[in-house]
C-alpha cells in the first residue's frame, strides 16, 4: 500500500526508498540482538561453501537467461560491464576496508588455492 501512495501516486521514490531502509535496517537490528537469531535465519559460516556453489549455478543460469531473453528482442549492453565492474570494485573495496576481509579469501578456500 505505501509503495503505492508513495511511488506510483506521489512520486516520491527517494523518500519512500530511504524509509523503507532505515524500517528495515531497524528491524534487523533490533532481532539480531537476541542469541542465535542470526544462526536461526542462516546467517553461518559452516555452510557458506556450499550455499556459494548452489547460488553460483543459479546465478549462471539466471544470468545466461537474462542476457539471452535480451538479445532475442535486439537490446544491447553498452551500461552493463560498467554497473558490473562499478559493483565488484565496490565489493572488492569494501571487504579490503570496511570488513577488513580478504574479498577472495572464501574462493581461494572452495578451490585449495
Amino acid at each position: 500500500m505505501l509503495h503505492f501512495v508513495f511511488q506510483t501516486a506521489l512520486h516520491l521514490d527517494a523518500p519512500y526508498i530511504a524509509a523503507a531502509v532505515l524500517f528495515w535496517t531497524g528491524y534487523l537490528v533490533y532481532r539480531l540482538r537476541a542469541p542465535e537469531q542470526a544462526r536461526a535465519w542462516g546467517l553461518r559460516s559452516d555452510t557458506f561453501a556450499t550455499s556459494l556453489k548452489a547460488n553460483g549455478v543459479l546465478l549462471l543460469i539466471g544470468g545466461a537467461a537474462m542476457v539471452g531473453f535480451g538479445l532475442s528482442h535486439g537490446r544491447g549492453w553498452p551500461n552493463l560491464w560498467v554497473h558490473g565492474f562499478s559493483h565488484g570494485w565496490l565489493a572488492s573495496l569494501a571487504y579490503i576496508y570496511v570488513l577488513g576481509e580478504d574479498p577472495l579469501a572464501a574462493v581461494r578456500q572452495m578451490f585449495n588455492v
